[in-house]
């Protein structure tokens, strides 16, 4: 964002928008989430969200378990160390 900011008479800061397919779909979701105030617009395909308890669970177990939880459990994690504060991942 800095760039974009920092060079308004080639870019416009108003105008920000994401895209992407799989992971990057992903990534623009996460993106027009977490920087809400700075992001227009996003697109995604062939992405999505998980949410918790619901199939599909992502294969590192993201929404289930902590990335830390799973690096130590792998998929026990979600009986050893379930993450008490995830809803939707990636966001």
């Amino acid at each position: 964002f800095g760039l974009i900011e920092g060079s308004p008479e080639t870019y416009d800061a108003s105008k920000v928008y994401t895209m992407g397919f799989s992971q990057n779909g992903m990534f623009a979701g996460y993106a027009g989430f977490c920087f809400a105030d700075r992001v227009a617009g996003i697109w995604q395909g062939g992405a999505g969200m998980a949410r918790k308890g619901r199939p599909p669970t992502p294969p590192g177990k993201q929404v289930e378990c902590t990335a830390s939880a799973f690096d130590t459990y792998k998929n026990e994690c979600v009986t050893q160390e379930p993450c008490a504060n995830c809803e939707y991942w990636p966001i």
